[in-house]
């Protein structure tokens, strides 16, 4: 199944291409529906159901984290992954700064989720609860580069699951 990162983006791209067949119908000549086009209508129905898609990806509008012996998952809005242990190339528990929403959503304080640019970690995934600019998250640098950074609810279930993820990963 997609994780919902990739679904927004898919999403996002449909939404474009709707919007693109609905401009070059009124270049086309079609039959019509009343007094629309078809190729019209099929665009602007593309960009509808895109639009909902996208608009799904934020629910549940709240962060879950989930662990096992050899990975761990995190969902929110716009983002999904189950992360392997052996993926972390460096974790710690601090404050950090998610940026701006590239992809996804970021309510000021309140859940945020989804692709950033932050001013720290360049591009990164982030999803959680910013409780304004003192606000810790988890932040890890994975092997291939990417940098994730979430958070619980409170700051004392970030404080447990930063302590779970480096019991079984040798946190560096």
């Amino acid at each position: 199944m997609a994780e919902p990162q990739q679904v927004a983006t898919a999403s996002i791209a449909s939404f474009i291409a709707g919007a693109v067949v609905s401009v070059f119908s009124l270049l086309i000549p079609s039959p019509a529906f009343g007094n629309l086009s078809i190729i019209l209508l099929a665009g602007l129905l593309i960009m509808i159901v895109s639009a909902i898609l996208f608009l799904k990806q934020a629910v549940p509008f709240e962060v879950f984290f989930s662990y096992d012996d050899s990975s761990f998952r995190i969902k929110g809005p716009y983002y999904g992954r189950t992360i392997e242990y052996s993926e972390i190339s460096s974790v710690e528990c601090r404050k950090f700064a998610p940026g701006t929403s590239l992809v996804g959503m970021n309510s000021g304080e309140g859940v945020l989720g989804g692709q950033f640019r932050s001013p720290e970690a360049g591009m990164c995934h982030a999803v959680g609860h910013n409780r304004g600019e003192d606000t810790c998250y988890i932040v890890m640098k994975l092997n291939d580069g990417k940098t994730v950074a979430f958070n619980l609810e409170t700051e004392e279930e970030t404080e447990e699951a930063h302590k779970t993820i480096c019991s079984r990963a040798s946190c560096r």
